[in-house]
């Protein structure tokens, strides 16, 4: 199988998990994806009552052991995209799957939505991102533009506003 999982590790309902909502409706039927989410989140609710296809995630956002089952999930099912949008999600979902393409959706400013020291560890998780080849998505221009300002490279940047 080729096709992408979609990874949000939201414990909350907002903007993210709205995008995630969407792409899986514009996905399903048209090409091979699954949503990872938290087992019993309202997006795991919200995507089962219009039948997507989702993934419930039974470990914590915070629990490594989430590493582990999002490859043995890449690998089983033959996943070639794994696109992660928030900070827990992009870094347990690139951490062990080296042999996708990567990709880091991006929804606001860690720094300012979160202040420090969770705003600059959530930084360092985009850092991670990029040496394990993510390229990134800006849901917003000023996203795009503060991802170039705390280094990312602008050639695996993507505005998609």
């Amino acid at each position: 199988m080729t096709g992408v999982l979609i990874v949000d590790l939201s414990k909350y309902y907002g903007g993210a998990d709205v995008r995630v909502f969407d792409l899986a409706k514009a996905l399903h039927g048209r090409y091979p994806y699954a949503v990872a989410v938290l087992k019993g989140s309202i997006l795991q609710q919200r995507l089962d009552s219009h039948h997507l296809n989702v993934l419930p995630v039974p470990f914590s956002r915070s629990d490594p052991r989430t590493a582990r089952y999002l490859a043995q999930t890449v690998k089983r099912d033959g996943f070639t995209v794994v696109d992660a949008h928030n900070p827990q999600s992009q870094l347990w979902a690139h951490l062990l799957t080296d042999s996708v393409r990567h990709v880091s959706t991006v929804h606001s400013i860690y720094r300012q939505e979160h202040k420090n020291p969770k705003g600059r560890f959530y930084e360092q998780i985009l850092h991670l991102n990029q040496r394990w080849n993510s390229h990134f998505i800006a849901v917003i221009e000023a996203v795009q533009h503060y991802l170039q300002q705390i280094g990312l490279p602008p050639d695996r940047i993507r505005a998609d506003s």
